[in-house]
């Protein structure tokens, strides 16, 4: 598949080279994955197991999950409840977009910009380092040798607006408000 340079064309990733990069970076093995939406990237919200003890995973959050996921049955994904191994791995590719440089250095303010959204008392998605200590990750496809951009997150359960349509009026006033408190949180003070 080709493109034009001024035409972006969204990752094309297999799960096979998703687990690779899984097993490698963050010693995870996926159990179940979904695609979720996206504009200009693939994101995926998987269902993980540790191939191998690992620190990064050790938050009170796990601590609540009472079940333990196996290979063949979890009873998180059925209901829902366990967000110890959930996470959402986002895909960017590079070869249409800016190089590795630039691009990780705009994956890592955005990333500082959670992590202020989250001191304020915001929902956000938080980065899961590698078991290396690395937030982005450059993996190359073994299908096609393709170099793609990765980061991870924990998962966070919710409904989307679209979820949730029609709005009222009520939801239009608390997410206009939301919105105000974030404008208000990212305000560059002098």
């Amino acid at each position: 598949m080709e493109a034009d340079d001024d035409e972006y064309v969204r990752p094309q990733v297999s799960i096979s080279s998703l687990q690779d990069l899984l097993i490698s970076e963050y010693k995870l093995k996926i159990i179940n994955y979904a695609e979720l939406n996206g504009h200009e990237d693939r994101n995926y919200r998987i269902f993980c197991e540790e191939t191998e003890s690992t620190e990064h995973k050790s938050d009170s959050s796990q601590d609540q999950c009472e079940s333990v996921c196996t290979r063949n049955s979890c009873s998180a994904i059925q209901t829902g409840v366990c967000s110890k191994y959930e996470y959402v791995v986002k895909v960017m590719d590079l070869v249409h977009s800016e190089n590795f440089s630039s691009r990780s250095e705009r994956i890592q303010m955005q990333m500082k910009v959670q992590d202020h959204l989250l001191d304020c008392g915001f929902v956000c998605p938080k980065v899961v380092p590698s078991s290396s200590g690395s937030v982005v990750q450059r993996f190359v496809t073994s299908e096609e040798n393709v170099h793609y951009l990765t980061y991870m997150t924990k998962y966070i359960h919710g409904s989307t607006l679209f979820d949730i349509a029609p709005l009222s009026t009520e939801t239009l006033y608390e997410v206009g408000s939301l919105l105000a408190q974030l404008h208000c949180s990212l305000k560059v003070r002098t």
